[in-house]
């Protein structure tokens, strides 16, 4: 659902009742192209945020490349499903639904992350970057592999959208007492997922 922005962001620019719409991604084209501006429309529920001038051809490819984000959400979700049948442990279908993570808990079903029980309200966006996250523990990720696996795209000025994004993840994942996961800058220019203490993964 493209958003145009004008001389304010919109808050929130994403429907606040639950169900399928919540799902829907948002991106803002916009002539504001300070990143304040860009970290207010990501905030505001925002998955992608392209700054004029652009190409036409690039904001057709991204638009489609957002809905297919949730196809490979789905898509991974199966992935887990055959891993889980072939380690033989808990039921595969449950393994693949819910995981957590001390006291985050991620529910590849739905879409959903909960922090201590509360929704921590990520976009489709931040939701596919944290299950990408997930899946490399411990490995020095650069923003140019995260924008080409989760945004689907070749990585052309991506920098400071991804660092964006990770920002705002890391600020959802955490309470004032407690980090869930923690995703460290390594060396300037890598980011590497850690468990936390309390943060051992269990089905």
């Amino acid at each position: 659902m493209p958003v145009p922005m004008h001389a304010k962001v919109p808050s929130p620019c994403r429907p606040s009742h639950q169900g399928h719409d919540k799902d829907i991604p948002v991106l803002l084209l916009t002539a504001l192209s300070e990143s304040s501006d860009e970290v207010k429309g990501i905030r505001a529920g925002g998955d992608d945020y392209i700054a004029k001038p652009y190409d036409g051809d690039v904001l057709l490819v991204r638009i489609a490349k957002l809905l297919s984000q949730r196809q490979r959400a789905d898509e991974r979700v199966k992935e887990a499903t055959q891993q889980g049948e072939a380690q033989g442990k808990l039921s595969a279908e449950r393994e693949a639904e819910v995981v957590e993570y001390g006291p985050l808990t991620v529910n590849n079903n739905t879409k959903r992350a909960y922090l201590f029980g509360e929704d921590a309200n990520l976009t489709p966006t931040e939701f596919s970057l944290l299950g990408y996250f997930l899946k490399n523990i411990g490995k020095k990720l650069t923003a140019d592999d995260l924008y080409e696996m989760v945004w689907g795209q070749d990585a052309n000025n991506s920098v400071n959208s991804v660092r964006v994004r990770i920002k705002e993840l890391r600020r959802k994942l955490r309470t004032e007492d407690e980090v869930a996961i923690a995703i460290d800058t390594v060396e300037r220019k890598f980011y590497v997922c850690r468990l936390t203490v309390s943060g051992s993964a269990h089905q």
